[in-house]
């Protein structure tokens, strides 16, 4: 089951999130043990775990599992929709989303959903707004795992308003018209709101 490469951690960060989107699902955890900068001589390990779906519980040597996927993938939907937001913003402000997008990558709103997987097409690095929104990551899949977390909040009493909201905007977006749309396509969606 388990697969074990040296890798640079430059690598590491693409191979990390584009396992995460992909089926069958291949889930990436970084020892942290190990040191996290490239050498001549690597020491860092990469464990990748292969499931049929993201949702299948797993635990690796190091103790990482389903619950930190749920943290992560709230943080990634509250953090599309924040540069979904802005990037909209922006438009309805006549800024040029290419210099927003030189500024932010590089500044204090940077971000996984802005650098490596920017919902505004032609921006940035390809990704599946330059394919009309054909899914990389669903939206349905992101509602589950929003959900999923939500359902994790409650059980443990933890404040999660901003999950809770995430979980409310994809809601609405797959009841008008984001079914089979990836969840980056939150920017047309805000773009089409009055």
């Amino acid at each position: 089951n388990e697969a074990e490469w040296s890798v640079p951690f430059q690598v590491l960060s693409k191979v990390k999130w584009r396992s995460i989107m992909l089926a069958p699902r291949a889930i990436a955890v970084w020892d942290t043990n190990k040191p996290k900068v490239w050498s001549d001589k690597p020491t860092g390990t990469l464990k990748v775990f292969f499931k049929v779906s993201i949702a299948d519980k797993f635990i690796s040597s190091s103790g990482a599992g389903y619950e930190e996927l749920q943290c992560n993938n709230m943080i990634l939907g509250i953090s599309m929709i924040g540069v979904c937001e802005s990037f909209n913003l922006a438009e309805k402000l006549n800024l040029n989303w290419e210099k927003l997008y030189d500024v932010v990558s590089t500044s204090s709103g940077s971000c996984w959903s802005v650098n490596t997987y920017c919902p505004a097409p032609g921006i940035g690095p390809e990704s599946p707004a330059d394919r009309n929104y054909q899914p990389g990551f669903a939206a349905d899949l992101m509602l589950k795992d929003l959900r999923l977390a939500r359902t994790a909040a409650d059980s443990v009493d933890a404040p999660t308003a901003l999950g809770k909201h995430a979980t409310e905007i994809y809601e609405n977006f797959l009841e008008n018209g984001g079914k089979g749309k990836d969840f980056s396509a939150i920017l047309p969606y805000l773009a089409k709101k009055l």
